[in-house]
């Protein structure tokens, strides 16, 4: 009986290895490959899925309880100077839709650049931020909303106050980033 494939394979033709990093992981997804602003207004984000990461996903969900952590990784955070204000961060949001109740497990957490170091070159800032958004896709999966071949990360800015949708200041020129990379760890 032939053995079966390895799906977490590091050298899989269809996901070239991350050596930018580190620390091993298995790089399933990845999105842009050009530069993302973030400013003032929402913005999404799809990940290009491979077919063999279609399957390693499917995989990792395949038990109630997965034994490898799934990781968004946003790379690459570039700012002058700390915004002011932050995104919160959705997986897989329907079309047309830049909010959900944090509950709803689309939700997986914020990004803040209120407490990064000004390191980066010309006086700016470079940072990285992770997020493991195991129990998340897990949840979505659970609801029927998480597709493997479809994934969008959608950043959406929250002012001071903004709760009520009002804007209590004018954003910076906020912050940018290089790649966003989805791995299982």
């Amino acid at each position: 009986m032939a053995a079966a494939p390895n799906l977490w394979a590091k050298e899989s033709p269809a996901v070239p290895p991350n050596t930018s990093s580190p620390s091993p992981r298995d790089v399933l997804a990845e999105a842009p490959g050009t530069r993302v602003e973030l400013l003032g207004e929402p913005v999404r984000v799809a990940l290009t899925v491979p077919p063999v990461s279609r399957t390693a996903l499917s995989a990792l969900f395949a038990t109630a309880r997965p034994t490898r952590r799934l990781v968004l990784t946003v790379e690459g955070i570039d700012f002058d100077k700390p915004p002011g204000f932050y995104w919160e961060l959705y997986l897989n949001l329907p079309e047309g839709v830049t909010r959900a109740d944090m509950k709803s497990g689309h939700y997986i957490g914020n990004l803040a650049l209120f407490g990064h170091a000004r390191q980066g070159e010309e006086g700016g800032a470079t940072a990285s931020e992770v997020f493991d958004v195991t129990p998340f896709v897990a949840k979505l999966k659970r609801l029927g909303r998480f597709r493997e071949d479809r994934l969008t990360v959608t950043f959406t800015p929250q002012f001071s106050g903004d709760r009520s949708g009002r804007r209590s200041s004018p954003p910076n020129p906020a912050a940018s980033f290089r790649r966003l990379i989805l791995t299982v760890e």
